[in-house]
């Protein structure tokens, strides 16, 4: 097996240069890269990461806990996330916890005894308690950063987007574009990115003399297959307009508006929120909120890198929404 030395030899640097390049401590001339390069590739050289964690205590590994990457939101930050951690040496595991707790629970463990450099928690499961299983991290000195899974500043370093502005921005231009009956798509009301987007949801009715109940707040559990029956309680209600947690979400109100002889946006509005390629896909495209994904990934990875390699750091990073307005309201 290769070691520094012979990567050192082969590209006429000293160890010290090839060490610290390879650890992007330095940034060294164009061709002397190019040359070491050149090297590992030659010698088919492999980084001791094993005896990197001894030395150091923590791998070069990072973990992201995320509820699913079947849904888009959370690739696209996952991607960026994994973008900057590449490119400052790092490698990132990703753990689905499918918006269960206990499974969140499990995998502390895990990455306790990988050593990991720190941890990303990308939204909060809906059954959650506390966040005592978070202690174990703090006493083995791990770090880690919240991702829209709290959206108030709190002692934990957090990124999250401002969904109480963004369900009150798609509201207020649903009822002053004319829409008599505005109801808002949740995924579960207890689940605070739900909750904040109801109170904002509220606001921009009660500011503009709009009354709201029951009748105008549905809650679909994340369940494709329970959104038929709701839209159609909601046109019932005689409901003119959606405003939906997600992108897909959305996309799954307006085929069931389809199934139910409506037009969007003639009949019926849909606003949905994430801005995802998904958006894009429809016909027509879809007025949407843009929750700065890939910002939130990119924000979030730095904000964890800034604390394992303890640079002065935000505690708090509020990322501002905006409607993007398409062909569906």
């Amino acid at each position: 097996m290769s070691t520094l030395k012979d990567i050192a030899k082969n590209a006429g640097v000293s160890v010290c240069t090839v060490s610290r390049y390879i650890n992007r401590k330095i940034k060294v001339k164009a061709d002397t890269a190019k040359k070491i390069d050149h090297a590992i590739e030659h010698l088919h050289y492999i980084p001791n990461n094993a005896a990197k964690t001894l030395k150091t205590n923590f791998s070069s590994n990072v973990a992201l806990l995320i509820p699913t990457l079947a849904n888009l939101l959370f690739a696209e930050s996952a991607h960026e996330i994994e973008t900057v951690f590449r490119q400052n040496g790092f490698s990132v595991f990703i753990y689905g916890f499918e918006n269960d707790i206990r499974r969140e629970k499990a995998v502390i463990p895990r990455l306790i005894e990988n050593r990991v450099a720190g941890v990303l928690f990308n939204t909060l499961p809906s059954n959650y308690e506390d966040f005592l299983h978070l202690r174990s991290l703090d006493r083995n000195g791990i770090p880690y950063v919240f991702l829209n899974r709290m959206f108030s500043p709190i002692p934990i370093p957090s990124v999250y987007v401002d969904y109480y502005k963004a369900a009150y921005d798609a509201t207020g231009y649903l009822i002053e574009s004319g829409r008599k009956q505005v109801a808002i798509m949740l995924g579960r009301l207890r689940q605070p990115q739900s909750h904040i987007n109801y109170l904002g949801y509220t606001s921009a009715l009660r500011e503009r003399g709009r009354d709201f109940s029951s009748h105008t707040i549905f809650e679909c559990d994340y369940d494709s297959n329970q959104i038929p029956a709701l839209v159609e309680r909601a046109l019932a209600e005689k409901i003119d307009a959606f405003y939906c947690l997600t992108d897909l979400i959305a996309i799954h109100v307006i085929h069931a508006l389809r199934a139910l002889g409506r037009r969007v946006p003639d009949d019926v509005a849909v606003i949905g929120a994430g801005n995802t390629a998904f958006a894009t896909l429809m016909d027509p495209q879809l007025t949407t909120v843009d929750l700065k994904n890939r910002l939130l990934g990119r924000s979030g990875a730095q904000l964890l890198l800034d604390i394992i390699k303890k640079c002065d750091h935000q505690q708090t990073l509020i990322l501002e929404p905006n409607l993007i307005f398409r062909g569906t309201a």
